[in-house]
C-alpha cells in the first residue's frame, strides 16, 4: 500500500505541469465552467473537467481521459483523446449530436457509446454489469435480495411493504429500462451512465513512477501487467471503473445505503 501511495504522489507531481499546459490549449477551444455553487435551477449547460493522462512523458505516446456532461438530458460521459507529443489534444468521438457518437472510423473511446452497445445484449442490466456495495467489511452484489431491511424500506418502500422478491428501483439503477417514462414512472435516460460533473477521472495502469527505492521495484515488477482502469464518479451515485479498450467491461461501486 505504501509503493503506491508514494507512486501516485510522484506521478502525481509530474502531471501536474503538463495538466497546466494541457489546460492552457484546451481553454482556447472551448468554454470551462468552474465549480462554483449553483442552485438545482441555474445548473450550467455543460462542463469540460480537466483531463487524466495514461502516460507522463507524451514522446511515449499517451491518452487523456475527460469527463463530459450536458444538462439537458442529465447524460454523461468519460471520453478518450489521443495527446500528440506537444499536448495537443484530439479524439475521434462526436460531440457535435445529442449525445457522443463513434462513427464507423472512429479510433477513440467513449463510455457513453460503450454502455449503449453493451445495452444491446439481452439482460445487460441484469448479468452483464458488476455492481457491487458492502457490508461492514463484505462485498455484496447490488441486489434487492442483498439489501437489510431497513436499506430496502430506505430505496423501495412499495416493494418491501409488499414483500417482493425484487425492485424496480434497484432494477433501474442497475440498467433496466422497461419502467422509465412514458412507459413507466422512472425517469426517463438517455444512457445508462449517470451524467459526470466535478468528478476528476483517475488513470491506474502498470506502475510508472520513477522511483529508485527496491521496495518499490519488486511492486513495480509485480504489477506490470496491471490492467487499466480509470476511476470516476457519475451522477448515479456510483464510482466507475472503467476499463478501455482492448477491454470494455465495466466495475461499479455503490456506497451503502
Amino acid at each position: 500500500m505504501g509503493n503506491r501511495i508514494l507512486e501516485r504522489n510522484v506521478m502525481k507531481l509530474k502531471f501536474a505541469r503538463l495538466k497546466l499546459t494541457l489546460l492552457a490549449a484546451s481553454l482556447l477551444l472551448s468554454q470551462v465552467y468552474a465549480a462554483a455553487s449553483f442552485t438545482p435551477d441555474f445548473q450550467p449547460l455543460g462542463h469540460i473537467g480537466p483531463v487524466e493522462l495514461s502516460n507522463v512523458d507524451l514522446s511515449l505516446g499517451a491518452k487523456a481521459y475527460r469527463g463530459w456532461f450536458e444538462n439537458a438530458a442529465w447524460q454523461g460521459d468519460l471520453i478518450e483523446y489521443d495527446v500528440s507529443s506537444t499536448g495537443a489534444l484530439t479524439t475521434s468521438i462526436d460531440l457535435t449530436g445529442p449525445s457522443p457518437a463513434a462513427g464507423l472510423t472512429a479510433t477513440n473511446w467513449s463510455a457513453h457509446v460503450q454502455f449503449a452497445a453493451n445495452e444491446l445484449a439481452p439482460g445487460y442490466w441484469d448479468t452483464g454489469r458488476k455492481i457491487i456495495t458492502n457490508a461492514g467489511s463484505s462485498q455484496l452484489a447490488f441486489r434487492w435480495s442483498n439489501l437489510s431491511a431497513a436499506q430496502q424500506q430506505a430505496v423501495d418502500l412499495t416493494a418491501f411493504n409488499a414483500a417482493a422478491t425484487f425492485s424496480d428501483i434497484v432494477n433501474y439503477v442497475r440498467g433496466e429500462r422497461s419502467n422509465e417514462y412514458p412507459i413507466g414512472n422512472l425517469r426517463l435516460r438517455f444512457s445508462v451512465l449517470g451524467d459526470i460533473i466535478h468528478s476528476n477521472p483517475e488513470y491506474v495502469g502498470a506502475p510508472k513512477a520513477d522511483i529508485t527505492d527496491s521496495s518499490y521495484i519488486t511492486f513495480a515488477n509485480a504489477n506490470i501487467n496491471r490492467a487499466a482502469r480509470v476511476y470516476v464518479g457519475a451522477n448515479d451515485g456510483m464510482l466507475h471503473a472503467l476499463m478501455p479498450p482492448p477491454a470494455t467491461r465495466s466495475g461499479l461501486i455503490y456506497p451503502p445505503h
